[in-house]
């Protein structure tokens, strides 16, 4: 069917007139056209021009149910649908996943330096902190059930660089380590903990501990 109606695009206007520019004479169609068997009687006649023939091309448009419009802002015939660009699904969000109280806790306990802290345990006193290092020793003990953990963590061996003899970490609650491991500490501060030792008298940061994750020796 555009085949067919693409034949006569060349000459879709007809003049009123029966003479073109270029000395052409056109001549009113004196036979019959038929169009998917039916014949066809535009409203504009078919002409013949140099023994071609000419047909008005919104009514064969119309003849053959394609369509036909006159684009007055580019001043150009457009014949047919537009062509259909391809839909473009977007791509669904990613859904963050929401944290869990342990993260959100996590997230905020800074990462003071024992240098900082000792100076003046107590001005410290109720801020959160996350710390790393390496068990001295740990106690367990147990009331109807319940455990409470007590352990004493050298941070000047860990990763974070920190340059502290330890602190004394408290826990409401049982881990599954042994002296010589490593374990991550996420709690408050609780204030200063003096304890005797074979170099005296010590005081060191305590810290009351909220979560912690237990590595490896």
């Amino acid at each position: 069917m555009k085949k067919f109606l693409s034949g006569f695009i060349c000459c879709f206007i007809l003049m009123a007139s029966v003479s073109f520019a270029a000395n052409y004479t056109a001549i009113q169609a004196g036979f019959k056209i038929f169009v998917n068997g039916a014949e066809f009687n535009p409203s504009n006649p078919a002409v013949v021009i140099e023994g071609r023939t000419y047909l008005p091309l919104r009514s064969m448009g119309d003849a053959l149910g394609v369509k036909v419009n006159w684009n007055d802002l580019w001043k150009q015939v457009e014949i047919g649908e537009p062509p259909v660009m391809p839909s473009v699904t977007p791509k669904p969000t990613a859904t963050p996943t929401p944290l869990s109280n342990a993260d959100k806790y996590k997230n905020t306990c800074g990462t003071l330096k024992y240098r900082v802290i000792i100076k003046n345990i107590d001005s410290h006193k109720g801020e959160k902190i996350k710390i790393t290092g390496k068990i001295l020793s740990i106690y367990e003990s147990s009331d109807n059930g319940k455990y409470t953990t007590s352990l004493q963590l050298d941070t000047s061996r860990s990763d974070t660089t920190d340059d502290g003899l330890g602190y004394v970490v408290s826990y409401n609650g049982k881990i599954n380590a042994y002296k010589d491991y490593r374990i991550t500490v996420w709690g408050e501060i609780m204030g200063p903990f003096t304890y005797d030792s074979a170099l005296g008298e010590q005081t060191v940061p305590w810290v009351g501990a909220k979560y912690i994750e237990v590595g490896t020796k």
